[in-house]
């Protein structure tokens, strides 16, 4: 498949699975993909991977615009420059305006053979019927309260009790989990 849509609410951990996939893709271990310590890995992870692209909403815009996806259609014209593989993240696609959704639809019915894309959405109701077919969709859900606590215990070595009053208040979004367990106010107030 050339186009994977990720979708699910902010926090639901989209980027983090997508990211892994295309680390993954590139990495040049044979076993244990991604292995984190190949060069490729250790450019993705750093983010300065020369054939990983990522487009996001500018600051001064409200949507990503055509001219954006203009940009991203002249770079993926030139040859990879050393994984044989482009990966192109799109970042917030349902913030794509009409324009840029046409545009990018082109690409889509005719993509490089050497590039894939990643587009990451909380919603698709307003991405184009056409751009959604052409992708394979991945809902991310919310995780269970078990898993919440697995993901505060081993990432911030927080106890048991704590975890389990965080993933609890955070209903399964391991993203509003983590910022919980680092917002000092939360902790001041739960105390």
């Amino acid at each position: 498949v050339h186009a994977y849509l990720f979708t699910g609410p902010a926090g639901a951990g989209k980027k983090t699975m997508s990211s892994l996939f295309a680390q993954a893709l590139l990495c040049n271990d044979k076993v244990n993909k991604p292995c984190n310590t190949c060069k490729p890995c250790r450019q993705f992870v750093s983010g300065n991977h020369p054939d990983v692209f990522w487009i996001r909403r500018m600051e001064n815009k409200t949507g990503i615009v055509v001219d954006q996806i203009r940009d991203l259609q002249a770079a993926i014209k030139v040859k990879t420059y050393q994984a044989g593989k482009r990966i192109c993240f799109i970042d917030d696609a349902h913030l794509l305006t009409q324009q840029a959704q046409n545009a990018f639809l082109k690409t889509l019915e005719e993509p490089p053979s050497d590039t894939l894309f990643f587009l990451l959405a909380e919603n698709t109701n307003t991405l184009l019927p056409t751009i959604i077919s052409r992708c394979q969709i991945f809902r991310v859900r919310n995780l269970s309260k078990e898993d919440i606590i697995e993901i505060l215990r081993r990432r911030l070595s927080i106890d048991r009790k704590d975890a389990s009053v965080i993933a609890v208040l955070s209903q399964g979004n391991p993203g509003k989990a983590l910022a919980l367990a680092n917002d000092d106010t939360f902790c001041q107030i739960r105390e």
